[in-house]
C-alpha cells in the first residue's frame, strides 16, 4: 500500500508540505523556498572553506614571489566579501518572507494590541475557537458514547484473520440496523474455490445469504476461504464462528452451519467434532466420513443430494445411511433428493427460500 504524505490545504491536498506548518495556505511554497535556500547556503559556506583554503595554500607556497602572494590575498579578500555579501541576502530574504529565516514567527501567547480594532479581533477569534472547541468536545462525547452503546455494524466485508497461526480469509456480512442476538450462519464452500476469495463471493449460496441477510429474520453470515482441497480444518471453523459470534453479540442458540461437496463433508465434520454447539445443519453432496450418529442427537440435520452421476451413485446413498442412523440414535434428520440434478447443476437448482425457512426456523 503506497503511503501518502498529504495534508489538507484550504481545502486542497499537497503531496511536499501541509499548511500546518504556518497556519495558512502559503505554507507550502515559503517551505520550499526555506529549503531550497538551506541547501544554497549549505553549498556556498563549502565553496568559501575550499577556497579560502586554496588561496591559504598559495599563500604559504608563495616563497617570496610577491605577483603569487599578491593574487592569492586579493581572492581571499574577494571570497570574503562574496560570503558576507551572501548572507546579508539570506537574512533580508529571512525579513521579507515570513517563517523563513527562523523556526518560527508564531509566538506561544497572543501579544497585547496597541490598536483597540486588533484587539477586538484577537478576541472575537478566541471566542470562535473556544465555541468550536466545545462542539468538538461535544461530538466526541456524543460519538463515544454511541460506539459504547453499539456495536460496529459492516455491511459486507472481506476479513482477515489469524487461526492458530494460520491466514484465513473469510467473507462477513451484517446487516445494517444489526442488533445483539442476531442468528449466524457460515458456508463451507468446494475444492473449486479453495483459496480464491473471489469465486467464493460469487457462489450462489455466498450471494443468497448476502441478499437475504438484509430481510425478515436478518441473520449474520460467514464465507470463509478454504486453504486446502482435502478437508475442513474443523478447530478452523469453529475459531472463526467464535471470534464473530463475540464481536457482534449474535445469539449463542441460533448459530448455524451448512456447506455444498467437501464443504458438505466439513458441515459433517465439524458438527460431529463439536456436539451439540449448531443449532442446526444442511450439508449437500458429501458423505459424513468417520462421524458417529450419536453426535447428531441435539442437531436437526437436512441433507440434500442430486441423482446424476457421483449424487446419485455415492452421495445419496452413504447421506441417507447416515440420516437413518442419526434418526435410530434418537435425533431428528431428514433426507431430501433433488431428482435429475448432478454435482454441477445442484447449487443453482437449489430452493434456497426453503432452505433456509427450515434452518432459521431451528
Amino acid at each position: 500500500m503506497a503511503n501518502s504524505y498529504a495534508a489538507s490545504c484550504g481545502g486542497v491536498d499537497t503531496l511536499i508540505v501541509s499548511c500546518e506548518d504556518t497556519g495558512k495556505a502559503g505554507g507550502g511554497i515559503l517551505q520550499i523556498l526555506k529549503i531550497a535556500l538551506d541547501i544554497m547556503t549549505g553549498l556556498v559556506g563549502i565553496l568559501a572553506v575550499i577556497g579560502i583554503i586554496i588561496m591559504g595554500i598559495q599563500y604559504t607556497t608563495a616563497q617570496g614571489n610577491e605577483a603569487q602572494t599578491t593574487k592569492a590575498k586579493r581572492r581571499l579578500f574577494e571570497i570574503v566579501i562574496g560570503l558576507a555579501a551572501y548572507l546579508l541576502i539570506y537574512g533580508l530574504l529571512g525579513w521579507l518572507i515570513p517563517n523563513l529565516g527562523s523556526e518560527s514567527n508564531l509566538p506561544d501567547l497572543p501579544k497585547e494590541s496597541t490598536q483597540q480594532d486588533t484587539g477586538n479581533q484577537n478576541q472575537n477569534q478566541n471566542q470562535n475557537q473556544n465555541q468550536n472547541q466545545n462542539q468538538n468536545q461535544n461530538q466526541n462525547q456524543n460519538q463515544n458514547q454511541q460506539s459504547e452503546n453499539q456495536k460496529p455494524k459492516v455491511q459486507y466485508a472481506a476479513k482477515h484473520t489469524l487461526i492458530d497461526a494460520e491466514p484465513i480469509d473469510y467473507w462477513l456480512n451484517v446487516p445494517s440496523g444489526a442488533t445483539e442476538d442476531m442468528p449466524l450462519v457460515i458456508f463451507l464452500h468446494g475444492t473449486g474455490e479453495v483459496g480464491n476469495a473471489n469465486a467464493v463471493n460469487n457462489l450462489p449460496q455466498v450471494k443468497y445469504m448476502r441478499e437475504y441477510g438484509g430481510s425478515t429474520p436478518p441473520f449474520i453470515s460467514i464465507a470463509p476461504v478454504g486453504n486446502s482441497a482435502k478437508a475442513w480444518p474443523t478447530s478452523t471453523v469453529k475459531s472463526i464462528v467464535d471470534s464473530v459470534a463475540k464481536e457482534y453479540e449474535s445469539d449463542p442458540d441460533r448459530i448455524y452451519i451448512w456447506g455444498f461437496s467437501l464443504g458438505g463433508i466439513g458441515t459433517w465434520q465439524t458438527v460431529n467434532a463439536y456436539p451439540g454447539f449448531f443449532a442446526a445443519a444442511i450439508p449437500i453432496s458429501g458423505c459424513q466420513g468417520n462421524a458417529k450418529a450419536a453426535n447428531f442427537v441435539n442437531t436437526p440435520i437436512l441433507a440434500i443430494s442430486g441423482t446424476v452421476g457421483v449424487e446419485g451413485q455415492t452421495y445419496g446413498p452413504c447421506m441417507k445411511n447416515f440420516v437413518n442412523q442419526i434418526n435410530n440414535s434418537g435425533g431428528s434428520a431428514q433426507k431430501e433428493t433433488y431428482s435429475g440434478q448432478s454435482h454441477t447443476t445442484l447449487s443453482k437448482a437449489l430452493r434456497y427460500s426453503e432452505l433456509f425457512s427450515w434452518l432459521l426456523s431451528k
